[in-house]
């Protein structure tokens, strides 16, 4: 807690404290009377009059504080009371900073609640205070301000008067006067003054009250302690006007009193005289009681409202107290004589019973009893409520109990543990005995684990948490902690236990506690155990049948790559029709082989979820004719009708995948024309659903065999077959059909088909794409347009392979270089320049990825410009693809090398930099100023795009870093870049991040080329 500073007139107040003379002295009934006032009226548990010296907090009379004489000044917090003039009040201690960590707030009592109004001496100094504080965070109503006001101005007139009275000892002459005087008005006090409430029955001198109202009083008895007991008797005799102020002042205070009395409306305040009869009864009394005052005062006792059972049986009950019988017609004076708390039932004048909870204690005047007081506040629905509190507490204790499966803890705001349920006392071996009460839930946990979490907050906060946070942060954030923790039971053993920790919160939304639900997870920890030890035994074997399929992939494309190539070269060059046929049948084995190997090959990768799809725009009319031309010889062999239909709804542009989408319908033409002797295969693309969610429907359908039904359901299923018998006529490894539907339903559709026996059959496929904007994918320009020779290097260790890509090369009018390892391809790289590489990976002195890596860092010290690598590997998986990408290749040839792939990768390489076709165009329709502004724009805008892919990339944005090289694409076209729109067109085609650098990497290469070239000048 922060001490209260001393105030301005700290001096001067503790001597008007000291003149007092009233520290520690002894308890005074006519002080406690007011503190029982204050605690009934306010509705405190707790209330204090306190005087405040250099060191302390004195409490002269407490209710709710039993057995504290004194609190430290440091600890005072009517200390902070003393420093201003009205009341001060504290809603909730626990909000304020200047009290948090005060003793009553963190224990005992644990006040939440705190007011207090300032009491001053005769001379006007704040020397102490009168306060109440409650449990319960709550204010201060108008009324109840007042109460406290008045209350503590008649703190000080008791202060007053007994300084006063010690002043006026002296003069035992003047002692005389005043008594004379005081028998006098207190025989008219007696005849109504508050309804019967007399003088003495206040239990204070009420004339020595009012004698310090008069400053020429307090003047007189000044002098009186200064010049002797005679000339101050004689000084105070003459003062006959300030001894009638005096009575003046004594009416003020009865009506003051009276306005206390009757402002307390839920609280009953009844005084008797000593025959028991009712003297004072005020408004809150009427309401409990449902009497009025005048039927009461002077006419009933208290035990009116107790029966003469209720009578009889407080007397019991007091004579068990006193240990002595106790007559029923003195029970209330006894009563008041011991003073105490007690619980009545009450009967109203209507009949029904109230519980009430009465403050009883005895009048006294002259040092004799001269009546009762009882302050009572009606209890029933507390009453009530605590029952029906207790019954569901029992209630929910027998279902904590019942839930044995899983443990219930239930602590207080400060973690001490109130509740323990049998789950919880099963799960950790403690009894609830041992536990509630005892130890805090943090207890049972492992303390590692703790330390573990405090430096992980403690990282993230920049500051050492507190233990509530380490273990209920998103409790104290507003929601729940759910969270796995080790605890340890009680005889050492550990247990993993999933722990869901939730807030106890009070009025007002303040936190008085958690409850934590304990589950024991040792049987999930198993199971996940035991799921991981599977999951890395499945991920182990997917990894070596990975690796086997890269290793049989490697060791059959490499000698297929040699036997293609050499095929297609003599294919080529023979001229003698019966070699031709047998060449074609040799080429037409191996690429059989060479197909099957693709569909291992792409099954594993559909089976690992990396099937890569395409997003671009193509002709479906030229992707379908494509496929249909690929077979068509086949099918002419077999004397069939092999035929294609276009609806004329077919848009002219359609957005996927290409190249996958072309190798379902080449797999479904492909068994199309495998299972038809005779007739026709016929492949139909149209438009179906509706016309604001259009789908593409593609079937092939042929006059074959047909297929049994039994037979359908098999089709579509891996490694299976219509006819798996040992004399099937067809062969095939029945891969097909099961990657075509991957590919299918990867692109969102849905593939079938309709059959019957010996009527042939229609496999159909339906692909929601949506329309393309008309700019192509393949943007880069052929190699015939430019018709300029490559200068290329051939990296490759495997003799034949080097050999015949040299031929093949160079039967397409390039010049080649060729070198059997890495260090000699650097070796010639760094003697030459090549406008191609192909680098093969694998070789042994140094491989194709060391190779390119020391090729890029090369080019960087250097900043030369980028060389075009493309990996001439036989290794075909997609860890293979991304090992390429990351070394800084360009592209990846998969051996055996497609035609049509190596076409595309020579002709990019080829294609100048500025396409002149289209240069001229621009000239022609923009004229040479207009071109010169147009490619001006275009750099600049190049520049943008070019930032915008960069930091797509570096925050990992396919979104953004499409759009950016989606804009850049047609902007090259515009603009006559052409080899900047196919670098462009290639990075949206990408995936996976090493690909996508490599790309981004690529096109920056090209517009760094487009920069250092001029554009071709007219001719």
């Amino acid at each position: 807690m922060k001490p209260a500073p001393p105030p301005d007139d700290e001096a001067e107040r503790l001597l008007s404290l000291r003149a007092l003379q009233v520290l520690d002295t002894p308890p005074e009934e006519r002080f406690d009377r007011l503190a029982r006032l204050a605690q009934s009226v306010l509705g405190a548990p707790i209330a204090l009059i306190s005087l405040i010296d250099e060191r302390r907090q004195w409490i002269k009379s407490g209710r709710g504080l039993d057995g504290v004489g004194e609190i430290a000044r440091e600890q005072s917090l009517c200390a902070y009371a003393i420093l201003q003039d009205g009341v001060m009040e504290v809603p909730d201690l626990s909000c304020d900073e200047r009290f948090l960590d005060h003793p009553l707030v963190g224990g005992g009592p644990r006040a939440r609640f705190y007011a207090a109004c300032p009491i001053h001496s005769p001379d006007g100094r704040r020397v102490g205070a009168l306060c109440v504080a409650d449990p319960r965070p709550r204010a201060l109503s108008a009324r109840e301000r007042d109460a406290l006001k008045d209350l503590a101005a008649l703190a000080e007139d008791e202060l007053a008067a007994s300084a006063l009275g010690r002043s006026l000892s002296l003069s035992e002459a003047f002692e005389r006067q005043f008594r004379r005087r005081r028998r006098a008005r207190a025989k008219r006090q007696r005849r109504g003054v508050l309804a019967g409430f007399s003088a003495a029955a206040l239990g204070a001198p009420l004339a020595a009250l009012a004698a310090r109202a008069s400053a020429a009083w307090g003047a007189a008895a000044a002098a009186a302690a200064a010049a002797g007991a005679a000339a101050a008797a004689a000084a105070a005799l003459r003062d006959i006007e300030s001894r009638r102020d005096a009575e003046e002042r004594t009416d003020w205070l009865n009506a003051r009193l009276r306005a206390i009395l009757d402002s307390a409306k839920d609280v009953a305040i009844i005084a008797t005289d000593l025959s028991g009869m009712i003297t004072i009864y005020n408004a809150g009394a009427e309401k409990m009681f449902g009497y009025r005052a005048e039927e009461v005062i002077g006419r009933l006792t208290p035990a009116a409202f107790m029966g003469a059972e209720g009578v009889a049986a407080h007397a019991r009950e007091l004579g068990r107290r006193l240990g002595r019988e106790v007559s029923q017609a003195r029970v209330f004076m006894e009563t008041a004589r011991v003073g105490g708390e007690f619980e009545w039932v009450c009967r109203r004048k209507d009949g029904s019973r109230r519980v009430v909870g009465v403050s009883m204690a005895g009048l006294a005047y002259g040092g004799r009893l001269s009546g009762t007081l009882a302050i009572g506040r009606d209890v029933t629905e507390q009453r009530r409520a605590e029952e029906e509190s207790a019954r569901s507490a029992e209630r929910l204790r027998a279902v904590f109990d019942a839930s044995t499966a899983s443990g219930i803890i239930v602590s207080d705001a400060e973690g001490m543990v109130r509740l323990f349920n049998a789950g919880a006392q099963r799960l950790l071996g403690y009894s609830a005995e041992e536990v509630v009460g005892r130890v805090s839930g943090a207890a049972f946990h492992d303390r590692a684990e703790i330390e573990a979490r405090a430096a992980e907050l403690a990282r993230e906060f920049g500051r050492p948490p507190t233990e509530a946070e380490i273990l209920a942060r998103g409790v104290l954030s507003g929601g729940i902690e759910d969270r796995e923790w080790t605890y340890v039971r009680k005889d050492g053993g550990r247990v993993p236990v999933r722990v869901v920790l939730t807030a106890i919160r009070g009025p007002g939304g303040a936190l008085e506690g958690f409850v934590g639900v304990v589950s024991d997870m040792s049987a999930q920890r198993r199971a996940r155990e035991e799921i991981a030890r599977a999951r890395d035994m499945a991920v182990e074997a997917a990894a070596a049948k990975s690796r086997f399929l890269a290793n049989v992939s490697h060791e059959i494309r490499t000698p297929m790559n040699a036997i293609l190539g050499l095929t297609g070269l003599l294919f080529d060059e023979e001229r003698d029709a019966d070699k031709r046929e047998r060449l074609g049948l040799v080429r037409s084995a191996a690429e059989a082989l060479l197909t099957l190997m693709n569909d291992v090959i792409d099954f594993s990768r559909a089976e690992a979820g990396e099937l890569r799809l395409a997003e671009e725009d193509f002709d479906p009319r030229e992707m379908i004719a494509r496929a249909v031309d690929l077979l068509a010889p086949r099918a002419r062999d077999k004397g069939l009708a092999l035929s294609r239909e276009f609806s004329a709804d077919l848009p002219a542009r359609l957005r996927g995948d290409p190249a996958r989408l072309r190798q379902v319908l080449v797999n479904l033409i492909s068994n199309a024309v495998k299972f038809t002797d005779a007739g026709f295969v016929r492949v139909v693309a149209r438009r179906t659903g509706e016309a604001a969610r259009p789908a593409w429907r593609i079937e092939v359908g042929d006059s074959g065999v047909g297929i049994p039904p039994q037979a359908l359901s098999r089709l579509f299923v891996s490694f299976s077959q219509v006819d798996s018998s040992a004399t099937r006529r067809h062969q095939g490894a029945g891969l097909g059909l099961a990657i075509s539907r991957q590919l299918v339903e990867r692109m969102g559709g849905r593939i079938g088909v309709d059959s019957e026996v010996g009527k042939g059959s229609v496999f159909w496929l339906e692909l929601p794409l949506i329309e393309g904007d008309g700019a192509t994918a393949a943007a880069a320009p052929a190699r015939a347009e430019s018709g300029r020779a490559l200068r290329v290097l051939v990296v490759e260790d495997n003799d034949v392979n080097r050999r015949v890509i040299e031929l093949t090369l160079r039967r397409l009018g390039h010049s080649v270089e060729s070198a059997a390892g890495g260090r000699e391809a650097l070796e010639a790289l760094a003697s030459a320049s090549f406008d191609l590489v192909l680098m093969d990976g694998q070789m042994p002195d140094m491989d194709g990825w060391e190779a390119t890596r020391e090729l890029r860092r090369r080019e960087a010290a250097a900043s030369a410009a980028r060389t075009l690598v493309a990996a001439l590997t036989a290794d075909a998986m997609p860890e293979d693809r991304r090992r390429c990408f990351e070394a800084g290749m360009d592209e990846v040839l998969t051996k055996p090398v497609r035609a049509e792939e190596l076409a595309r990768v020579l002709d990019g390489a080829a294609a100048p930099v500025w396409d002149a076709a289209a240069l001229a165009r621009l000239r022609e329709l923009a004229g040479e100023r207009g071109l010169g502004e147009i490619l001006a724009r275009f750099r600049r805008d190049a520049d943008a795009y070019a930032r915008a892919m960069s930091d797509a990339v570096r925050v990992e944005d396919a979104a953004a870093l499409s759009r950016a090289a989606h804009a850049l694409k047609g902007a090259a076209l515009s603009a006559a870049a052409a080899r900047v729109a196919a670098a462009c067109a290639r990075l949206q085609e990408s995936g996976g991040r090493a690909e996508t650098r490599a790309r981004l990497a690529r096109v920056q290469a090209e517009l760094e080329a487009l920069r250092r070239t001029e554009p071709p000048a007219p001719v």
